[in-house]
């Protein structure tokens, strides 16, 4: 794991010596696809990981992937960080190189770990590649289409080879720069800056030739969630200091 963790994050970048140290693990990748998931419960309202809660989740979700995905593919999984963990997958046969497969299996993965762990996990899912010196860029990959979850909502299952066609109606990235200045008002305490921020937004999404109604409206879903976060902290907050008082 350490091996691949150095490859992915390009510690290792000389193609004799990866090919070198694979030889030596007996790690042999050629077709395959990079999946990354993400857990989503720290952007819950209310719902805050222990140091402890992240690391037992983390390993969940792995044992997890294994039961659901050893029958069609050879796996290698990789901990990034506390909320991502990267899978290397490789089928066994043509059946798994079908994008429904993956989907189905995705999406039976997300139900279990709801149902376990009552929270949340987005996938999202890197073109083919064919050797492992392709991990780094399969991984920008699966990390580009992780930034698109912000406007489809938690819970989702994005392929990277679906982001041109998916967003094909606008770029949506100044929405999220608006909604941050949004939310910084609203921390502020700022009634003039949250006002002037909701009107640039509107004129933003008003200056739309044609708008994606679904992505929209999972925009404004995950908008007012964060700022049902926010009132949430400050109440807790009050009622701690009240509490001391």
């Amino acid at each position: 794991e350490k091996l691949l963790y150095d490859i992915i994050c390009e510690i290792y970048t000389d193609e004799y010596e990866i090919a070198e140290k694979a030889a030596f693990f007996k790690i042999n990748i050629t077709r395959f696809l990079l999946l990354v998931i993400e857990t989503d419960g720290e952007e819950e309202p209310g719902k805050r990981m222990t140091q402890y809660d992240k690391h037992l989740y983390r390993f969940g979700i792995a044992n997890t992937f294994e039961e659901v995905f050893s029958d069609l593919y050879a796996i290698f999984f990789v901990s990034l960080d506390d909320r991502h963990t990267c899978f290397i997958i490789q089928p066994l046969d043509d059946t798994g190189d079908k994008e429904e497969t993956i989907d189905a299996k995705c999406t039976y993965l997300q139900q279990i770990v709801q149902n376990c762990f009552g929270f949340t996990i987005s996938v999202a899912v890197s073109t083919p590649g064919e050797k492992i010196m392709e991990l780094p860029a399969k991984l920008q990959e699966c990390m580009k289409a992780m930034e698109h979850k912000c406007y489809i909502g938690n819970n989702a299952i994005i392929f990277h080879k679906d982001l041109d066609t998916f967003f094909k109606y606008e770029e949506y990235t100044s929405l999220e720069m608006h909604r941050k200045l949004l939310l910084e008002g609203i921390k502020a305490g700022n009634e003039k800056t949250v006002r002037t921020k909701l009107d640039d937004l509107y004129r933003v999404i008003g200056s739309f030739t044609s708008v994606n109604m679904e992505v929209l409206l999972n925009f404004f879903k995950s908008t007012i969630l964060a700022i049902n976060s926010l009132r949430l902290s400050v109440m807790e907050a009050d009622g701690c200091k009240r509490a001391e008082s």
